[in-house]
């Protein structure tokens, strides 16, 4: 009774945190910009955020997944946004027609970061393959800076950055992803307020971004990411890029905890048990929740805020060399960080994925890894089924009967009867 108990007590605050995030978000939004406008429905997880007289497959018709083009901000104040890594999509994609060879075969793996811009109404869709860089804290920190460096550009830059984020801790609480978000708040906003889901899937509107691009190539066969890419900006509000990791300028950097943790502190411990944070300055305020009194927030510095001017020009200078005078002057193409060290596929899995080479067009070959030639004879020297079974029936040579090969499985148990 009391799991049970404490279970309900669970699932009762997590459905309360996902139907305050949409009305906490709005009027968030409207204390420091009145006339920017949102979707309607932020997060949409319960029946609750329905018409009294609407059918759940109505969200489709009333801008679930997008913001009207007439009420598109120009230039927000706030910059209101979900990113999360969406589903991993395989090449070659067998949408249409599978061929037999894809059965039990391995395939080459495209990663997809997703950034659903509520602000603009914009869902910018990254994708790389597994041969360019993972999905931990340097991909994000990598990925997230460039999409922020592009808004520090603009003219008129949002001053507050208001983040919806999938509880997954290792991924999006971590102590780096942290003090990424505090280096966010030196920089590019005055404020940065960081609203986490309780544990369990969201099902957001990046989620929902994933089941549009799969969608698009739902009945197609493709075998180029620049294809899907292609065919997934066919779609309303989709802007997707693919990111090549035979690219020169690809935007693939690590080295960003050592350099993270040289300037930033860390946060105290048991801070993951929280699931808002705003920070300002460099200085972050965490609650348990979005509904936790003032009273009981904790308030923690990042950095030393009395000598925030050198940090800035420090960092600055990490980051770009000491040409640089501001985070707008930045590029992610020129980084002094180290990039990313391309990812070596095992012989085993491109020995698989080789088999269904045969099937892909040879134009479209060159995005795929190529097989090493003593890979390929290794697979030529390999024994045909044919030849094996006839290895099976012939257990006599020359006048001697090989012994018979033991069975699989456990031996049988003996069965002992007693003497009547």
């Amino acid at each position: 009774q009391e799991l049970h108990l404490e279970k309900t007590m669970h699932i009762d605050a997590a459905i309360a945190q996902r139907c305050f995030i949409s009305e906490f978000t709005k009027q968030s939004v409207s204390k420091h910009a009145p006339a920017q406008l949102l979707p309607r429905i932020i997060i949409a997880d319960a029946i609750s955020s329905l018409g009294p007289d609407m059918d759940v497959y109505e969200l489709r018709d009333i801008g679930y997944d997008s913001i009207d083009p007439d009420i598109v901000s120009k230039n927000p104040l706030v910059q209101v946004q979900i990113d999360e890594y969406g589903g991993s999509f395989v090449l070659p994609h067998y949408g249409l027609c599978r061929p037999t060879a894809d059965n039990f075969q391995s395939n080459l793996m495209m990663q997809n970061f997703v950034i659903a811009d509520l602000s603009n109404g914009v869902n910018h869709v990254l994708l790389y393959d597994e041969r360019g860089q993972g999905k931990g804290i340097h991909a994000l920190c990598s990925l997230r800076l460039r999409h922020h460096l592009r808004i520090a550009k603009k003219p008129s830059s949002p001053g507050i950055l208001f983040q919806i984020l999938d509880n997954c801790v290792g991924q999006n609480k971590s102590q780096g992803i942290i003090q990424f978000f505090t280096l966010l708040s030196l920089f590019v906003y005055k404020k940065v307020v960081l609203v986490f889901s309780l544990p369990g899937h969201s099902h957001n509107a990046a989620d929902r971004v994933v089941a549009h691009c799969r969608t698009a190539i739902r009945k197609e066969n493709l075998y180029h990411p620049a294809t899907i890419v292609e065919r997934w900006n066919a779609v309303s509000s989709i802007a997707a890029e693919f990111l090549d990791h035979d690219d020169r300028d690809r935007p693939f950097y690590c080295g960003w905890e050592p350099l993270l943790s040289k300037y930033f502190r860390r946060m105290p411990s048991g801070y993951t048990r929280s699931y808002f944070f705003e920070i300002e300055q460099g200085v972050c305020t965490m609650r348990h929740l979005v509904k936790t009194f003032d009273s009981e927030a904790i308030t923690t510095p990042l950095i030393n805020v009395e000598n925030i001017a050198s940090i800035r020009r420090a960092f600055l200078t990490e980051l770009w060399g000491s040409g640089v005078k501001s985070f707008g002057e930045g590029s992610i193409l020129n980084l002094k960080l180290p990039r990313t060290q391309l990812i070596t596929l095992k012989e085993k899995k491109l020995r698989s994925l080789a088999k269904k080479y045969f099937s892909i067009p040879v134009k479209d070959l060159s995005s795929y890894p190529t097989i090493p030639g003593k890979l390929q004879e290794s697979d030529d020297e390999k024994e045909t089924g044919a030849e094996l079974r006839n290895k099976k029936v012939s257990r006599v040579s020359n006048g001697v009967v090989a012994p018979k090969p033991s069975s699989v499985g456990r031996p049988r148990k003996l069965v002992v009867i007693p003497n009547q």
